[in-house]
């Protein structure tokens, strides 16, 4: 069985990533009960939207920024900046009050026939339409307010820092402390390190002469 590569017939392509966020913890409006609730957009024109995997990507243009990520072999360290302009102040609560750092976020890209606007299949064994470019989670985020002061108007800048989940493991603790809490996880009733807060920055000057 031969294989045709599933681009080779095509002159150009135009392609749009695919952005899912996994909150656990979403606030909707003041009073509401935090649900789950899956976040997803993409760089689609704003009146264009995308279906996959039963998730509807939201179109956004222009208003949303991703940087260049690498393609490894291995698993490395890797962080990637996702930029959502134009958000009105009345999203700001949902953004502050829900708990937005630590969420999974998954990018894929689609490939698009630029002359009928069709996904292109780009796997012809499983018949998958879009390529994973990368999986990682909220590091950290930022907001920035844009005033303008002539129309009364202002607008707000989110940035969502996001780290590839090798660097989430290496900020795991590996191993034991050496303090009375994480001695009496393993032994409650083991009293050997109650006093090494008392004599933490303690100087011994073992080995002098008596």
């Amino acid at each position: 069985m031969s294989y045709t590569p599933p681009l080779k017939n095509y002159r150009a392509i135009r392609s749009h990533l695919l952005i899912k966020i996994t909150v656990p913890y979403y606030v909707l409006n003041p009073g509401d009960t935090p649900t789950s609730t899956v976040l997803t957009f993409s760089d689609l024109n704003l009146t264009n939207n995308l279906t996959y995997n039963g998730d509807t990507y939201l179109g956004m243009g222009g208003f949303l920024s991703v940087t260049a990520s690498r393609s490894e072999l291995a698993p490395t360290s890797n962080e990637v900046t996702i930029g959502l302009s134009g958000i009105p102040n009345s999203s700001i609560f949902q953004i502050v009050n829900s708990r937005i750092k630590g969420c999974s976020v998954e990018i894929n890209r689609a490939i698009f026939d630029p002359t009928t606007g069709a996904v292109i299949n780009v796997n012809q064994a499983t018949g998958d339409n879009v390529l994973a470019r990368y999986r990682g989670y909220v590091n950290n985020y930022s907001l920035t307010e844009t005033y303008d002061v002539r129309n009364k108007i202002a607008s707000n800048t989110l940035l969502l820092i996001c780290r590839t989940n090798v660097d989430f493991m290496g900020q795991k603790i590996s191993g034991r402390l050496t303090n009375s809490v994480s001695q009496k996880k393993f032994f409650p009733n083991d009293l050997s390190m109650d006093r090494v807060t008392a004599i933490q920055n303690t100087y011994f000057d073992f080995g002098a002469p008596v």
